[in-house]
């Protein structure tokens, strides 16, 4: 009898696709910044083995990295974060390294 982890189609990329993404948060957080290009390389190698094998990346991924240069968009070490209220509240995230914007509306509790 199969389980029922045993039936998931292409096991093997999947996995591969997160071993690339935890290496390149794991360098972007615990070594020097010499090393950010190395992370945004891992990053931009899962992004392409996911798009050629048609796997979706989770949007809270998608998230924290940037679309332009590839890298962990972390608060206060590789991006700025501000908060602003016009017609809504919205997170403006700024990537540190290329200066692309990323802006999110925010629901108010």
């Amino acid at each position: 009898m199969s389980s029922k982890t045993d039936n998931i189609p292409k096991r093997d990329l999947i996995s591969r696709i997160n071993f690339l993404l935890q290496a390149g948060m794991l360098i972007n957080r615990n070594c020097p910044p010499s090393l950010l290009p190395l992370s945004s390389l891992y990053v931009r190698e899962a992004k392409s083995c996911a798009q050629k094998s048609l796997v979706k990346i989770d949007r809270s991924i998608k998230r924290i990295v940037c679309k332009n240069c590839n890298c962990y968009l972390i608060a206060g070490y590789t991006a700025r974060t501000r908060v602003k209220t016009r017609r809504g509240t919205y997170f403006i995230v700024t990537c540190n390294i290329c200066s692309h914007v990323k802006k999110a509306k925010r629901k108010v509790i």
